[in-house]
């Protein structure tokens, strides 16, 4: 990877043959350290062998994104004059539906170690009802709406206390009530 190189002397191709890389084999790196300028030690450990995986070419996108934000970081704060560029691969169509068989499939590899069965089962019945991301928005938006209006919001203040008086009402009708023996505060009406 790029290891102790400096920005200015890093190139295209270099970026090139690191995605290559990763999508070919997947991401990995050794174990190191690094001495913060306070003193501090940063330690990783080494990425193990079992979880290196290929990329896409999103994933690709996405760490390269990271790069990319530290080069705009380092022409803001300090200087940095390169004329790189960033390879940039295409992505797949995003919220593809799954099919009836991929289904099952993640069903029976949900792994926890308690209650693996049950958010199988809550998963198949998400797929069943076909709910999508964002499909209820618009109905949540309108229910908090309808919540803040109707619940949220007692009656009270200025305007609650002038619709008692138009209706004859004091502010002791809960304190007559209870006096009159049938216990705590009427209903309002």
């Amino acid at each position: 990877m790029l290891g102790h190189a400096r920005a200015v002397d890093v190139r295209r191709d270099h970026l090139d043959t690191i995605c290559r890389r990763w999508r070919q084999t997947g991401p990995s790196w050794p174990a190191g350290e690094r001495v913060l300028s306070d003193e501090r030690t940063l330690t990783w450990g080494a990425r193990k062998p079992e979880r290196v995986r290929p990329l896409s070419g999103a994933s690709c996108n996405r760490l390269v994104a990271v790069l990319r934000r530290a080069y705009s970081i380092g022409k803001q704060k300090r200087g940095l004059v390169t004329p790189l560029t960033y390879p940039h691969y295409s992505e797949g169509k995003r919220g593809e539906y799954l099919t009836e068989d991929q289904c099952p499939a993640i069903c029976a590899n949900f792994q926890a170690k308690e209650g693996a069965t049950v958010k199988a089962d809550v998963f198949r019945l998400a797929y069943l009802l076909g709910i999508r991301k964002g499909q209820l928005a618009p109905h949540l938006q309108a229910a908090r709406a309808h919540h803040r209006r109707h619940v949220e919001t007692p009656m009270a203040g200025r305007g609650d206390q002038e619709r008692r008086a138009a209706r004859g009402e004091t502010r002791g009708r809960a304190a007559r009530h209870r006096a009159a023996g049938l216990g705590g505060a009427p209903a309002r009406l």
